[in-house]
C-alpha cells in the first residue's frame, strides 16, 4: 500500500443551491425543471498529512419556456474538470508566478496539499487555462519552464493523411501524396518537444525540421538518437554537424528481427507451403488422367510429391489390368515393394492396400469394385500427408515468435515448445543465436558491450539476402550503435543508458491513435489542433501543406 493511500480523507459536501435564483441563458425565465442530475466528487486541496475531496450535486436544468438544457455552476468548481477551481489555481500560480516546471510542480502539489496528479494533466491545465490566467495576472504566457537536456530522439510516421493540392487541369482531379510527420523529444524526460507535418520522411524536410528545432531550441543538441533512414543522419549533419548521431537500440534489434522473420516465411514457404501447393496439383492431375497411366504433365522438387508420382504410375498400371489372376499377381508385387521401400508414406499406402481387400478374396465379381477402392487409397495417403503438413505449418506459426525471445523471459511452457521447435527443426538454432546475440545490445549492461558484438557476426551459407543487407548495415554503423556510451561517465546508472538510446515510439503511437480515432484529419488547422492536445507541443505545419486534407 502507498503512503499516499495511507493518508486521512476528508470530504465535504457543497450544499444544494436555491434554485429559485437560478435564470435561463436563453430567454432569462425563471421556470426551470430538475431535467437530471448525479453526484461527483472531485480533489480539493488539503494538508501535507490528509487529503480533502469535494463532493456535490451535479444538477441539468430545463427551461420549460424555451426547452434549453443546461448545466447548474458552482463557483468552486470547473466544469469537466477532476480538480477544484482552488487546485487548478494553485498549479497555475506555482507554475507562472513562481516558474517552476511541470514535474516540480507536481511534486509540490502531492507534497504540500496531497493532491496527486499526472503530469500530462498539469500541461494540458497550462495550455487550456494559462492564456487566460497570464492575462488576468498581467504577465506573459510562456507555455514550458522546463530545461531540456540536450539528449533528443527523432523519428517519423506516416499517418494515413492525404493532401488536396490546388486544382490541375480538371476541377474534380485530386493530387493525393503521403504525409510526413516529424517529431522530437527529450530522451532524459520524455516531454515532447516538436512535431513537424510534412511531405514525408526525405532529406529536404528533415533538413526544415532541424532548422524549426534549432530555432526553437536556441541551442545545438548534444545527442540525436535515429534509426537506418539514411536521410535522417544526411539531414541531422547539415544543419547539426557537430551533434553526436545514435542509432537507435529498438531499431537495431528490430532490423535483424525483420530480416529473421522473412528469412523463417521463406523456410516455412519450402518446407511448408511448398509440399501441399504441389500435392493440391498433383492431386488435380490425376482425376484430370482419369487413371489411364499417361505421363503426367508435372514437375515437382519435393521428395514426398516426387513419390506420389511414382505411386500413382504404378497403382494406374495395376487399375489398366483386366484379367484376374495377372492383378492378383500384380497387386502382391506391388505390395512387397512398398513394404521394401520402407518409407512413411509406403507404409501407409500398403496398409490402405490390404485393408480395402474383399473378406473372401479378390474375384472376376468384386474386381470392378476394388479398383475404385485403390483411388481412395492413394487419394487418403496423400490427405494424411496434407493435414500433417498443415499441423505442423499451424504449430510453427503460433510458437516462431519464441525463437526471437531471451531465455529470461520464456516461461516454463515456452521454453518446452523452443526446445521441441529447435528439435523438430535444427536449422532454426542459428537465426535464434543471431537474434540473441543481438539483442544483447539492449539487455546487457553497458560495462559488457564491446564492438565484437557486431563485428563478430559470421553469416552462414544459405542466408537470405535481407539478412545478409541487414548484417551488412549493422557493421556499417557499429560506431555510431556504441555512441551512447559517450554521452555519460562510466558510473552512470544503466537507467540513463537506456533512455538515451531510445527512439520516441511513444510519440508515434499517439499521432496513430488521433489519426484512427478521429477517421483522419481533413484540415491542417484540424491536425495541428488535434495533435497539439495530444502531444502537449508546438505542431508546425510546412507551407506546402497548408492545404485541404482528402481523407
Amino acid at each position: 500500500m502507498s503512503h499516499e493511500s495511507k493518508k486521512p480523507v476528508e470530504i465535504v459536501e457543497l450544499s444544494p443551491p436555491n434554485l429559485q435564483k437560478i435564470l435561463c441563458p436563453n430567454c432569462k425565465s425563471q421556470e426551470l425543471i430538475r431535467f437530471n442530475s448525479f453526484w461527483r466528487k472531485v480533489k480539493d486541496l488539503g494538508t501535507k498529512s490528509r487529503r480533502k475531496f469535494i463532493e456535490f450535486e451535479t444538477i441539468h436544468l430545463k427551461c420549460k419556456s424555451c426547452g434549453t438544457l443546461f448545466p447548474l455552476e458552482r463557483e468552486e468548481i470547473v466544469p469537466r474538470l477532476s480538480a477544484s477551481r482552488e487546485v487548478l489555481e494553485t498549479v497555475l500560480l506555482l507554475y507562472f508566478d513562481y516558474k517552476n516546471s511541470a514535474k516540480i510542480v507536481l511534486q509540490l502539489m502531492e507534497d504540500l496539499y496531497s493532491v496527486k496528479l499526472k503530469r500530462g494533466t498539469i500541461l494540458k491545465w497550462i495550455r487550456t487555462y494559462g492564456k487566460e490566467y497570464c492575462r488576468t495576472k498581467q504577465i506573459t504566457f510562456q507555455e514550458n519552464f522546463e530545461k531540456a537536456s540536450g539528449h533528443y530522439a527523432m523519428d517519423g510516421t506516416f499517418p494515413k493523411f492525404t493532401f488536396e493540392s490546388a486544382p490541375l487541369a480538371s476541377p474534380n482531379r485530386k493530387e493525393k501524396k503521403n504525409t510526413g510527420t516529424l517529431a522530437v523529444s527529450d530522451c532524459l524526460t520524455r516531454r515532447n518537444l516538436m512535431c513537424y507535418l510534412g511531405r514525408g520522411e526525405n532529406e529536404q524536410e528533415i533538413i526544415t525540421f532541424c532548422r524549426l528545432l534549432k530555432k526553437h531550441l536556441k541551442k545545438t543538441p548534444k545527442s540525436i538518437v535515429i534509426d537506418y533512414k539514411p536521410a535522417w543522419k544526411r539531414g541531422i549533419q547539415r544543419v547539426f554537424p557537430e551533434t553526436l548521431i545514435i542509432r537507435d537500440g529498438f531499431h537495431t534489434v528490430q532490423l535483424i528481427n525483420r530480416a529473421i522473420f522473412k528469412e523463417f516465411h521463406a523456410v516455412a514457404n519450402e518446407i511448408f507451403i511448398m509440399p501441399i501447393k504441389e500435392t493440391k496439383r498433383l492431386y488435380q492431375a490425376i482425376r484430370r488422367d482419369e487413371w489411364r497411366g499417361t505421363a503426367l504433365p508435372f514437375v515437382s522438387t519435393h521428395e514426398t510429391v516426387k513419390e506420389f508420382k511414382y505411386f500413382y504410375a504404378l497403382l494406374a498400371n495395376l487399375y489398366q489390368i483386366e484379367a484376374l489372376q495377372d492383378f492378383d499377381r500384380e497387386l502382391n508385387e506391388l505390395i512387397c515393394g512398398l513394404h521394401k521401400l520402407n518409407t512413411e508414406n509406403s507404409l501407409s499406402l500398403r496398409e490402405e492396400l490390404l485393408n480395402r481387400l474383399p473378406s473372401n478374396g479378390l474375384t472376376v465379381k468384386n474386381l470392378k469394385y476394388y479398383k475404385t477402392k485403390i483411388k481412395g487409397a492413394l487419394s487418403r495417403v496423400m490427405r494424411e500427408f496434407r493435414h500433417r503438413i498443415e499441423r505442423e505449418k499451424k504449430a510453427f506459426t503460433s510458437v516462431r515468435y519464441l525463437l526471437l525471445k531471451r531465455a529470461e523471459t520464456l516461461s516454463r511452457h515456452e521454453s518446452d515448445s523452443l526446445a521441441q521447435l529447435l528439435q523438430r527443426f535444427p536449422l532454426f538454432k542459428k537465426y535464434h543465436a543471431l537474434s540473441l546475440r543481438i539483442s544483447d545490445i539492449y539487455y546487457l549492461p553497458s560495462s559488457a558491450l564491446t564492438d565484437s558484438i557486431i563485428t563478430g557476426i559470421t553469416l552462414w551459407d544459405g542466408i537470405g539476402a535481407e539478412l545478409q543487407t541487414a548484417v551488412k548495415t549493422l557493421k556499417k554503423n557499429v560506431r555510431e550503435i556504441f555512441n551512447f556510451l559517450q554521452v555519460f561517465p562510466k558510473n552512470t546508472p544503466e537507467s540513463l543508458y537506456k533512455k538515451v538510446r531510445t527512439s520516441p515510439e511513444h510519440v508515434m503511437r499517439k499521432i496513430k491513435d488521433v489519426v484512427r480515432t478521429r477517421f483522419g484529419l481533413r484540415t491542417s488547422e484540424q491536425s495541428q489542433l488535434y495533435l497539439e492536445q495530444q502531444l502537449n507541443c508546438p505542431v508546425l505545419i510546412a507551407p506546402a501543406q497548408k492545404t485541404q486534407i482528402a481523407a
